[in-house]
């Protein structure tokens, strides 16, 4: 019964089904029951936005319900949207309602957390203004109570050459550690990719993985999941043709510290894109490590990169192709198993190894 509304997202708990969305330019929130008849109906604005949307609904404990979104302000010099997040309680009665960002390009994303709070993420642009103030940073996390106390919040740097970053969704591991789904899209082509990052209990950044496979693939994560056994499934689509609108579903396997593994088989007709492979020897390394550059790369610029398996960085060389083998000096390098990464243009290729 309005003049513009649109269906955002679900949660189901008992007999009752929670929508959220978007109607008449303000947030709505309804419940259904199982056959879809509509027993409850509520609206929410933010004062003085232009539009305000309900993006995602979740439970909390003791029957209460989260719901977030975005509200946006537009003046005649100015655009911005301001993360919001509602919470009500079993009673559907509104326990606060709380802004998390303020940025062009800001949202936020809320949900249950193991300890009884909530995690609320998401991402903002280079203007960003995050309450109470914090340095204009990318990926945002918070941990916050059930009355909307901020216990803590990070923001996480930015890839040096992306233009924008925004996390997607958020896992909890039994260790206590988060991982955090983000979206990352590249400042000089526009193309977009998937980064993945380990968070400590209390939101300090354990590593980083960023799956960028060459400059026209638009990758679109949507859900990070547990893969039994350890590891993690993380699923998406990727958008073929801007101009079609052609997108591929992808879901790719990575083990326990981020890494694509090998010989995914988890979907019939979705197929796992690998990082090129990079030839290393001698295996295990002693003193030096030989990379062998497929042909094609001679002149181009190279960057080396060595990360132990937490990926803590190790060794950086940015050189300067000239043959098709690169030799690393590996003698100051202590014992133990390490990644091994070069990016050469927009490639990027991946090994393993071992120093003894």
């Amino acid at each position: 019964n309005s003049t513009s509304s649109a269906f955002l997202s679900m949660a189901l708990r008992g007999d009752s089904i929670y929508t959220v969305g978007h109607g008449d330019l303000s947030g709505r929130f309804s419940i259904l029951s199982l056959n879809g008849s509509i027993l409850y109906t509520q609206q929410f604005s933010e004062p003085n936005s232009y539009y305000f949307a309900i993006t995602n609904v979740d439970t909390l404990p003791k029957g209460a319900i989260v719901l977030s979104g975005f509200a946006e302000y537009i003046s005649s010099s100015n655009y911005r949207t301001k993360g919001v997040v509602i919470v009500l309680d079993r009673n559907l009665s509104k326990t606060f309602q709380k802004q998390f960002a303020n940025s062009r390009g800001s949202y936020v994303i809320a949900e249950p957390s193991m300890d009884g709070n909530m995690f609320v993420y998401g991402g903002s642009s280079a203007d960003s203004v995050l309450e109470p103030a914090i340095p204009p940073y990318w990926q945002y996390l918070a941990k916050v109570n059930g009355t909307g106390q901020i216990i803590w919040q990070k923001v996480y740097p930015k890839n040096e050459s992306s233009v924008y970053e925004g996390a997607v969704d958020l896992i909890e591991n039994t260790d206590g550690s988060t991982c955090l789904l983000g979206l990352v899209q590249n400042a000089e082509t526009g193309s977009s990719f998937v980064c993945l990052s380990k968070i400590d209990s209390v939101g300090n950044l354990i590593w980083r993985r960023d799956y960028y496979f060459d400059v026209t693939a638009n990758f679109n994560p949507k859900k990070i999941n547990h893969k039994k056994g350890g590891g993690f499934y993380i699923s998406g689509f990727e958008e073929e043709s801007i101009e079609t609108g052609h997108q591929s579903p992808f879901l790719w396997m990575v083990d326990d510290y981020g890494c694509l593994e090998q010989g995914c088989n988890a979907a019939d007709g979705i197929s796992e894109r690998k990082l090129k492979e990079l030839k290393v020897w001698p295996q295990p390394m002693s003193t030096e490590l030989n990379l062998e550059i497929p042909e094609g790369y001679f002149g181009a610029q190279a960057t080396i990169e060595l990360k132990c398996l937490t990926g803590a960085m190790i060794k950086q060389d940015r050189i300067k192709v000239s043959g098709n083998i690169i030799t690393l000096n590996a003698h100051e390098i202590p014992p133990g198993s390490y990644l091994v990464y070069a990016k050469i243009g927009e490639a990027l290729f991946f090994s393993k190894v071992i120093k003894i």
